[in-house]
């Protein structure tokens, strides 16, 4: 299961941007999934909410934008600050 340490490292790299940020909450994670990328949307959206449980991004939505292989990155970040 990628999905798992997928989203525990998307957790750490989201908290951290919205720390440097100033935010006081993270509404909605947008992400480029590619379809070769071997994650599930839904599964990563439930680890997802596991890691971020007591942060600044509980309760965010991940948006996913389809891309074309292999990729898999962070696009934008909402936030409220």
């Amino acid at each position: 299961m990628h999905e798992l340490s997928s989203a525990e490292a998307l957790a750490s790299l989201v908290n951290k941007e919205a720390e440097r940020a100033g935010a006081k909450r993270v509404t909605v994670v947008s992400l480029v999934l590619g379809k070769k990328s071997c994650l599930m949307p839904d599964i990563l959206r439930d680890c997802f909410a596991l890691f971020v449980e007591g942060t600044v991004s509980e309760g965010a939505e991940l948006r996913f934008s389809p891309a074309g292989d292999r990729e898999f990155y962070l696009e934008s970040l909402e936030i409220d600050s």
